[in-house]
């Protein structure tokens, strides 16, 4: 693993200029080289030592006001995320080199992008695995911090069990998936896929990337198949305008020899902040659907969301959609439409409600500590302080096993001195009995159990009944007696 030393982030002037740094690795100093080309930092080894990860650094959400701070992570790209919410607030840096695999594409990233938001069949043809596995799990990156959630196969083969399933019949509608493949034999049977990326023969790395000629034609059928030129096939008619800064940019790069990471942290930086504009409007919708906080009861069940309409959310792209954060222009409700269709919009809507139930469970937690308990236990029943209890416990349970839970220490503590307070209310018996109670049994007896059982024993106290398995027997005449084992008493 690199053990960097600490160092200060220099801000550098111009287009395209490069520091020198060293830093700590296995015991040894090895030159490093700091670029910083448009608002964007890049660290890249030295060729004379290279190191087993490269690490590309970003500037944060909060770095755009202060360039001293700067996010660096390492991560490979996966399917699952172990930190939903890690995904969603950092940039990641990973080692995909997306220039490498994208740049021959790059006339067609933004339509690749769309096709990406909303979960179309998509195949990579190429001529090795370690193409297409380069090229799809590039793709999977662009829409990043969105999640991709779509099944995807890297390298897919014949041997793989959904082999039918994928190249089923013409007339069947493919999957919703993006494979990578290099078998001549998915050339005719995914012939049918309606988006093909073909990839030519594979070239030094030093050359920039993989010289291709990427076209994009509207035939379909055989004829797009009997062309053997590497390019993008599809008939999909793009929602959005194609943007060119970004062509700009990399087309003058590649004139001054920028190098590979740079130009990939340009590319990356870009999708993500246009990835960005794509979800603040479905934040800030989502906001309106949490309820106002002066409606959280501490003594009451904890209010929900309110349902996500996706018309009413359609409606209000015209006016505060993407359009306000970025100069990409063109159907945007459109390519909301597709995307509120897709699994990848069911996860962000999962993941969001997640986030926002622990919020009001954590909001309900913080009132219910600073409520007025005294006043509250006045008049109650018994059933509903025990009950009271229960429901304390438990959310004191919930802050110690749900790390992630939004809960101060401070709340813990208040939560802790308002149980004592209701313990404290209860008679005698029924506290010993609650507090020699463990947790795990008070959740399954309830509060009703609890008072009963304390109440039969202090019943039968009350009437000398032991462990003689006496009986309290109650004649007619409304007089009662205890017959034990031995006789009357």
């Amino acid at each position: 693993m690199v053990k960097e030393s600490t160092f200060s982030w220099i801000r550098l002037d111009g287009d395209y200029n490069q520091n020198s740094f060293h830093f700590h690795y296995n015991g040894s100093n090895i030159l490093m080289s700091l670029f910083y080309v448009n608002n964007v930092y890049a660290v890249i080894p030295s060729p004379k030592r290279t190191c087993s990860t490269n690490r590309v650094r970003i500037p944060s959400f909060s770095a755009s006001a202060s360039p001293s701070f700067a996010t660096s992570l390492t991560a490979s790209p996966s399917k699952t995320s172990t930190n939903p919410l890690l995904r969603r607030r950092c940039l990641i840096a990973t080692d995909v080199d997306l220039y490498s695999a994208l740049a021959p594409l790059l006339p067609h990233l933004q339509m690749l992008w769309e096709l990406l938001l909303c979960g179309e069949p998509l195949v990579v043809m190429a001529t090795s695995p370690s193409i297409c596995s380069h090229v799809v799990q590039a793709l999977v990156n662009l829409i990043h911090p969105l999640q991709y959630c779509l099944d995807y196969r890297p390298f897919f083969t014949i041997h793989d069990s959904e082999f039918k399933e994928y190249t089923g019949r013409s007339s069947d509608a493919p999957p919703s998936v993006l494979l990578g493949v290099t078998n001549p034999f998915f050339a005719k049977a995914l012939q049918h896929w309606p988006h093909i990326i073909r990839i030519g023969a594979e070239v030094p790395s030093n050359s920039g990337g993989l010289k291709i000629r990427a076209t994009k034609s509207n035939v379909s059928g055989s004829s797009k198949m009997s062309e053997c030129k590497p390019g993008v096939y599809t008939s999909y008619k793009s929602h959005l305008t194609r943007d060119k800064a970004l062509l700009k940019l990399i087309a003058k790069g590649t004139q001054t020899r920028r190098p590979n990471q740079v130009q990939s942290a340009l590319m990356r930086r870009h999708f993500l902040e246009l990835t960005q504009s794509f979800i603040i409007p479905l934040e800030r919708y989502f906001a309106r659907l949490m309820p106002l906080q002066k409606s959280i009861s501490p003594y009451k069940a904890i209010p929900g969301l309110s349902p996500f309409k996706a018309e009413e959310f359609l409606a209000s792209v015209e006016h505060c959609g993407p359009q306000l954060t970025t100069g990409v222009k063109g159907d945007w409700t459109g390519l909301y439409r597709r995307f509120l269709r897709t699994p990848n919009f069911e996860s962000w809507s999962q993941q969001r409600h997640q986030e926002a139930n622990k919020k009001l469970r954590a909001l309900q937690m913080d009132a219910l500590s600073q409520s007025d308990m005294t006043s509250w236990l006045q008049g109650k029943r018994e059933v509903e302080v025990v009950d009271m209890v229960l429901r304390l416990r438990e959310k004191l349970d919930i802050t110690l096993a749900e790390e992630a839970l939004p809960v101060s220490p401070q709340t813990r503590l208040h939560l802790q001195g308002q149980l004592d307070t209701v313990l404290q209310s209860l008679p005698e018996d029924l506290r010993s009995v609650l507090k020699a109670t463990a947790d795990s049994e008070l959740k399954h007896i309830g509060s009703l159990m609890i008072l009963r059982q304390v109440r039969k024993q202090a019943f039968d106290n009350a009437f000398g009944l032991g462990n003689d398995g006496g009986t309290l027997i109650i004649d007619y005449d409304g007089s009662s007696h205890v017959q034990s084992q031995g006789g009357d008493h």
